[in-house]
């Protein structure tokens, strides 16, 4: 049995219409959309890029706001639809629930719909979409060019850290660490995952190299980005050792010049310690991530906030622990964020909304772990 899918795609604030997998069901309304509801969310993102949200109650605030605009529209159709949907999600499953906002949603995709949450009634109780343990949110793009779902791949679980550290006077940009606690992973639990690393100097010619050379399942970067109106640039380094920044296109574009593409890439922020809000700069991979849905790239991870090494080795340590057991790349994502909020305070910050899934399919998996493997 494959995973209960539902699709909520936003076409225009008059038009939000809900799909479930194989048409068992088809719902539509409205965006329930104001100019002082947009003046909120705008207020809490800037408060969430700053990490001036401190209080559960904020964020629950926050999404109640965003659970509104999409769920409470007209008749409450797709509020039903996700109701329904949940209600037929088998035990020890996970809805798979892909937001698609369309360009008539008028800005909507700069919503930090991780947050959402359920405000809660008499008959179910509060619950943050990010970390519920019977849904993981995802955010989708139709594709023309999909094709087929690919062949999972035979162990081991191929994972290429790419770490692009340039200087960090702070000291605080410490990948060695997240590496090392995947290394340790991978000998405690005997888990197959074969583990490489590029790091300095991290050039767009050392980077080809490396993705031909490893053709990784899962490439995972470390390092900086920063966004620009619509666009984001991440920093590699030039022949000279010197910060250069690339284009989010032109980043994209080396998996096609080098015709490797990992069936997931995650994008790992950190916090450079620059006063680049003041150049007018944000901290974000999330811009970045729409480009990379190139098949057969099944999925993308990106950080919208740079994450401390403690968080971002507890998500890397569970995410890749499930995808080396051979588990469907959306569970593995869902469980990860759950863990980065099994303790009350994790909700009393940005942490466990801080990684943006981009995903396809819900049935996308990376690979099979054979009966008898010797995965514990």
């Amino acid at each position: 049995m494959g995973p209960v899918e539902l699709t909520v795609t936003v076409h225009s604030p008059d038009l939000v219409r809900a799909v479930r997998e194989n048409q068992l069901g088809e719902w539509s309304g409205k965006v329930l959309r104001d100019p002082l509801r947009d003046k909120t969310v705008a207020v809490f993102a800037d408060l969430l890029r700053d990490g001036k949200i401190t209080k559960r109650a904020e964020l629950e605030v926050l999404g109640a706001i965003l659970y509104g605009a999409l769920f409470e529209g007209e008749k409450g159709e797709i509020a039903e639809a996700l109701a329904k949907a949940l209600e037929a999600v088998p035990a020890g499953e996970r809805l798979c629930l892909r937001l698609s906002l369309q360009q008539g949603a008028r800005g909507m995709n700069h919503w930090p719909w991780e947050y959402l949450s359920y405000p809660g009634s008499e008959a179910k109780p509060a619950f943050f979409f990010a970390t519920h343990t019977k849904l993981v949110l995802s955010r989708y793009q139709p594709l023309s060019n999909a094709g087929p779902a690919p062949t999972p791949a035979p162990p081991p679980l191929v994972l290429l850290f790419v770490v692009s550290q340039l200087n960090d006077p702070t000291g605080r940009v410490k990948a060695q660490e997240v590496i090392d606690a995947i290394h340790r992973l991978k000998e405690i639990q005997s888990l197959p995952i074969e583990i490489k690393i590029m790091d300095r100097p991290t050039t767009m010619e050392n980077f080809l190299t490396a993705l031909r050379a490893v053709q990784p399942h899962v490439l995972h970067f470390i390092g900086l980005g920063h966004v620009t109106g619509d666009h984001t640039q991440i920093f590699f380094q030039d022949d000279a050792g010197e910060a250069s920044a690339i284009p989010d296109r032109v980043f994209a574009e080396a998996f096609s010049e080098a015709q490797v593409f990992p069936r997931l890439i995650v994008l790992h922020l950190w916090d450079s310690g620059r006063p680049d809000a003041a150049a007018g700069l944000v901290a974000n991979f999330a811009g970045l991530a729409p480009h990379l849905m190139v098949p057969p790239t099944q999925a993308v991870v990106a950080m919208q906030y740079p994450i401390p090494n403690a968080d971002a080795i507890t998500f890397a340590r569970h995410l890749y622990t499930e995808l080396a057991r051979g588990e469907r790349i959306d569970r593995a994502v869902g469980h990860a964020r759950w863990r980065l909020a099994t303790t009350e305070a994790a909700y009393n910050n940005r942490i466990f909304g801080t990684p943006v899934f981009h995903l396809h399919r819900g049935d996308a998996i990376i690979q099979k772990v054979a009966p008898g493997s010797p995965v514990k």
